[in-house]
C-alpha cells in the first residue's frame, strides 16, 4: 500500500503544474468572488499563496488564516491588523476612525513598531471595536468598495471559524454571515 506523505505549503517554483487552474481563478476574480471548496490537502491553500505571491495587475492580495477565531469582533479585527500592517492600505484603513484623531495618532504610531499579533491586541484593547464589530465591517467594506486599487481577501479556513462561531454563540454566527453575505453585495 502507497504511504501518503504530506508535504509543506508549496510556495514559488515549488507551486507547479496548475497553470490553467491559476488562470480560470484569476479570471473569475475579475468579475465576481471565489470560492474554493475541496477537502482538505488538495491544494486550497497552495494557490491562494500563489495569488499573494504573484497577483496580477488590479488586485492587492492580502492572505488571513481565521481556523482560530470563535467571533465577528475578532474576524473584523484580524482584518483590521492584517490591512493596518500593510504599508500601502494602512491609508485607507484610518479613513476608519476619521475625527477620532486620538485613536487615529495612535494607531500610525503603534503599527510601526509591532507585529499583527501585537496590533491585533491593542485593537481590542484600544478601540470599540470589540463592541461595534458591526459598524466597523460596514464601515471596512465602505471604504475598500471605494479604494483604487480592489482589495483580493484570501480568507483561509472560512468554514471552521464559522463552525466555531456556532458552537460559541448561534445567533451571533448567524449575524455575522448576514453581514458577510450583505457587504459582498455592497461590491457588486
Amino acid at each position: 500500500m502507497a504511504e501518503l506523505v504530506v508535504g509543506s505549503l508549496p510556495r514559488g517554483d515549488d507551486y507547479f503544474d496548475q497553470k490553467a487552474l491559476i488562470e480560470e481563478v484569476w479570471g473569475r476574480l475579475r468579475k465576481d468572488s471565489v470560492l474554493l471548496v475541496a477537502p482538505r490537502r488538495f491544494g486550497k491553500t497552495g494557490l491562494m499563496f500563489r495569488l499573494l505571491d504573484a497577483p496580477r495587475a488590479g488586485f492587492r492580495p492580502v492572505y488571513l488564516d481565521v481556523e482560530s477565531i470563535d467571533n465577528p469582533a475578532n474576524f473584523i479585527i484580524e482584518v483590521l491588523a492584517r490591512l493596518l500592517h500593510d504599508d500601502q492600505l494602512r491609508r485607507v484603513v484610518q479613513g476608519l476612525w476619521t475625527g477620532l484623531k486620538d485613536i487615529r495618532d495612535w494607531l500610525t504610531s503603534v503599527v510601526e513598531e509591532v507585529d499583527v499579533g501585537e496590533i491585533k491586541v491593542k485593537l481590542r484593547e484600544k478601540t470599540d471595536v470589540p463592541a461595534h464589530w458591526r459598524m466597523y465591517g460596514d464601515r471596512l467594506m465602505s471604504i475598500l468598495g471605494a479604494a483604487e486599487m480592489p482589495l483580493l481577501l484570501l480568507i483561509d479556513e472560512f468554514p471552521i471559524m464559522v463552525g466555531r462561531m456556532i458552537q460559541k454563540k448561534r445567533e451571533e454566527a448567524i449575524e455575522f454571515l448576514r453581514w458577510f453575505r450583505y457587504g459582498y453585495q455592497q461590491e457588486d
